[in-house]
């Protein structure tokens, strides 16, 4: 399940499954205050954009076992 956060209302939208690959953008930009760079992942959804908090995308670690 994706879970995505609107940009300007912070309203949290969950969605089954994953979002399709290639369907997010990276948006940089420069926090004076902490000086540091930052960056997140945003998708547009129905001309509305939202951050992406979590992609759906479930990773699986194989041991030495599991090869």
């Amino acid at each position: 399940m994706a879970i995505l956060e609107h940009v300007e209302t912070g309203e949290r939208v969950e969605i089954d499954g994953e979002l399709p690959f290639g369907a997010g953008y990276v948006v940089e930009g420069y926090d004076e205050e902490n000086e540091e760079l930052w960056e997140e992942e945003r998708v547009e959804m129905d001309g509305e954009e939202y951050r992406v908090i979590d992609d759906g995308v479930e990773m699986v670690t194989l041991g030495e076992d599991d090869e």
